[in-house]
């Protein structure tokens, strides 16, 4: 390899070896992200190409059709095109014996460079400009909060060392977490941890992306346990709109098995229901590995294996759904963004903003998360080459119309018990008001004239390549011919902004730490589950044996806790960068502002005194981008 592609793969390399890798019980180390890398950046960050890393939004915003410069706006947008080209990037997976192409949602889609590298090099050896955006973007996000996380490193280091962090017994696991405070909080999912009522309540909070109202029981309830636990029948609860369901029997097809490495996810579905009070409770678990149907009225270590199972499905489901929904399905639109929209536009000046680090981050999570043998790897049931698989065919059957929140959840009917539904009640508001504000915002430069959308040159150009299979690829993504109105055009960057500014946020970032605590969100089972519910079960035996294993879990996830700057929430997006989105919008913006605080003081007094408080889309605590 030339000397700066040497320097890159061996970044790379150190990224894939384990994340907050754990080399014995009591020694433990946290990845020198920000060292690693920024030795690479004199090699790759050339100066001649730097000014197309960081194209800032111009003071003054413009349509193509009314800017007096209009053909010297198309020729920098030329001279983007040509440089930000497409090249084939493989990924040495280990799963074959030869290299296997990095999967990619359309054409214009760039990931990680690992080697065997395949994309031509310029002939002074630099990377392709959109290398250097990767390993830029790569820097800011494992750089934000080390010295934090080196501190969070230390302190799992001393109290593992004192004995206060043990691994015998699940009672203890969950007690872990108070000695790292006041670093890190006691997650959510580590407070009061075996009780059906907080298991029940996660899935209205922290998890359950993938619930949807119950049309019909799918796991056979018998009619005297639904008795006994609700005091009514299954087919009643579900005429009365009470019965809900989440679906994870496909873990089955992506986990590892037991014989492999010792883990698997068995595929699971759960049943839960809003009781007499109003009180979200669990009714069945049916485990389709042994084929059997667990209830609380079952023994008490047999209910909590079920609970135990089922949250191991949903901890490897949930954030490769989050990787496929709100990161990969968006990188082709922020490259098409570069390559067809100027800096002038103002759809550029509000997607620059939100789309911040979505290419970085994908690189971050291909290479440190979902490569042989990292921490993750190692940890999660399904494995890297599980994750990647489910990503890859998900992928497949991706349609666009998904990313439209308020039709996704009315699809699964959670929308008339939205006021139990936290996250669909602070979401579906984030949502609307998005909505209102983006309106806003174009209508300064749009009006409401049809043809000013018709005639946007860049605007057209945009729509076309993210639809275009031959280039961003995006099944079901709106064509010129679909964005006829500024409310059309409103309604698509609802969703794009939505999908990186709250529902990622709701799935990943912060909310991580509180969603995956052990024992009560185990990563995968490590005994196989017995085949009658007679047979006497150790609830030990089915979290990881290995101190090693639980150490480097809990420093992973540690990861994505960080600290909110205000520069970098929702609460003051707009705000804090002076003229962002052009000097016209600043009405909007401070009318954006206040009903963000309006909303943030009605979480607070909604969860005030809350033993387990979901604060997560609470504009204060909300970023405006994917930023981990």
């Amino acid at each position: 390899f030339p000397r700066p592609m040497l320097k890159l793969v061996i970044l790379l390399l150190v990224l894939c070896s384990a994340a907050c890798e754990v080399h014995e019980a009591v020694h433990v180390r946290g990845e020198d992200w920000e060292s690693s890398i920024s030795s690479l950046n004199p090699y790759h960050l050339k100066q001649k190409n730097i000014q197309f890393l960081f194209r800032k939004v111009e003071d003054t915003l413009s349509l193509p059709q009314n800017d007096p410069n209009a053909a010297s706006r198309a020729a920098t947008l030329d001279v983007i095109k040509n440089n930000l080209t497409n090249g084939d990037r493989y990924w040495s997976s280990n799963f074959a014996a030869n290299p296997v192409q990095m999967f990619r949602v359309g054409k214009s889609a760039i990931y990680a460079t690992v080697p065997p590298y395949a994309a031509p090099l310029p002939s002074d050896g630099s990377l392709p400009l959109a290398d250097q955006i990767m390993l830029a973007e790569l820097t800011e996000v494992t750089s934000r909060d080390s010295t934090r996380y080196s501190a969070i490193v230390q302190r799992v280091q001393t109290q593992t060392a004192v004995g206060n962090i043990t691994f015998g017994t699940l009672a203890g696991l969950a007690n872990n977490y108070k000695y790292l405070e006041p670093l890190l909080p006691v997650p959510t999912s580590a407070i009061d941890w075996t009780s059906d009522e907080a298991f029940a309540s996660d899935r209205l909070t922290i998890n359950g992306f993938k619930m949807e109202l119950c049309k019909s029981d799918p796991i056979g309830v018998p009619e005297d346990v639904s008795r006994a636990l609700s005091n009514t029948t299954v087919a009643r609860l579900i005429k009365s709109n009470l019965l809900f369901v989440i679906d994870l029997s496909l873990s089955s097809n992506y986990s590892e098995k037991t014989e492999q490495r010792g883990k698997h996810a068995p595929g699971a579905i759960a049943l839960f229901f809003f009781d007499r009070n109003r009180t979200f409770r669990p009714l069945a678990i049916k485990l389709i590995e042994n084929d059997l149907l667990y209830t609380p009225l079952d023994g008490a270590e047999q209910w909590e294996l079920a609970k135990l199972a089922f949250s191991a499905a949903e901890t490897n489901w949930q954030p490769m759904e989050h990787f496929v929904i709100c990161h990969m399905v968006l990188e082709p639109i922020r490259v098409e963004m570069l390559r067809h929209l100027s800096s002038k536009h103002p759809v550029y000046a509000l997607l620059s903003h939100h789309l911040k680090l979505i290419l970085g981050n994908s690189v971050f999570g291909l290479n440190a998360l979902l490569t042989l043998n990292t921490t993750f790897d190692r940890v999660y049931a399904w494995g890297a080459e599980g994750a990647l698989r489910y990503a890859s065919e998900r992928l497949v059957g991706f349609k666009w119309d998904e990313m439209n929140f308020e039709e996704r959840i009315r699809s699964r009917g959670l929308l008339s018990p939205t006021r139990k539904l936290k996250f669909v009640q602070d979401a579906l508001a984030q949502h609307r008001m998005l909505k209102r504000f983006i309106e806003g915002f174009l209508e300064i430069f749009y009006g409401d004239d049809a043809s000013n959308i018709v005639n946007d040159s860049e605007l057209q150009s945009f729509l076309t390549a993210c639809a275009d299979p031959a280039q961003g690829g995006l099944n079901g993504f709106p064509t010129p011919a679909d964005i006829g109105s500024r409310a059309d055009l409103a309604n698509l960057l609802t969703d794009i902004v939505f999908a990186v500014a709250v529902q990622h946020h709701a799935m990943n970032s912060n909310v991580t730490w509180d969603s995956n605590a052990l024992p009560a969100k185990p990563k995968a089972l490590w005994a196989p589950l017995p085949t009658t519910k007679t047979e006497s079960v150790s609830l030990r035996s089915f979290i990881s044996p290995s101190p090693t294993l639980i150490l480097g879990e809990m420093l992973l996830i540690a990861r994505f806790q960080q600290v909110l700057s205000v520069e970098d929430g929702v609460l003051r997006s707009y705000s804090s960068t002076s003229e962002l989105l052009g000097t016209n919008a600043w009405k909007i913006i401070a009318s954006f502002e206040k009903w963000q605080t309006k909303q943030s003081q009605r979480i607070q007094a909604r969860e005030a005194g809350s033993v387990r408080p979901y604060t997560f889309l609470d504009p204060q605590f909300l970023p405006f981008y994917c930023w981990i």
